[in-house]
């Protein structure tokens, strides 16, 4: 599962939905609240664009510059952001 936010929301912030993922119950409950939030570039050497941390089946992405249609607010990154995730399952840029 993926869930992302634009940091500039103030509505439906990344901070909410860190705050809700952190809380769900599952198995992998505490190893996600423990990982460390990674930088997220659209290509290597660009600036960063966002950050993210997964574990197991979930993945929190914090894109920055964008509000709630982070499509329209960061469109170069929504897209690389959902390519990736949909090709390996996770961003982790290994």
């Amino acid at each position: 599962m993926l869930v992302y936010n634009g940091d500039r929301d103030y509505m439906a912030n990344w901070m909410g939905a860190k705050a809700w993922t952190e809380a769900l119950s599952w198995r992998f409950q505490q190893e996600f609240i423990e990982e460390d939030f990674k930088d997220w570039r659209v290509k290597s050497g660009s600036k960063v664009a966002g950050q993210f941390k997964s574990f197991g089946n979930l993945t929190l992405f914090r894109i920055f510059e964008a509000g709630k249609m982070v499509p329209r607010d960061q469109p170069e990154v929504a897209l690389k952001m959902l390519l990736e995730f949909m090709k390996l399952g996770t961003l982790d840029q290994k």
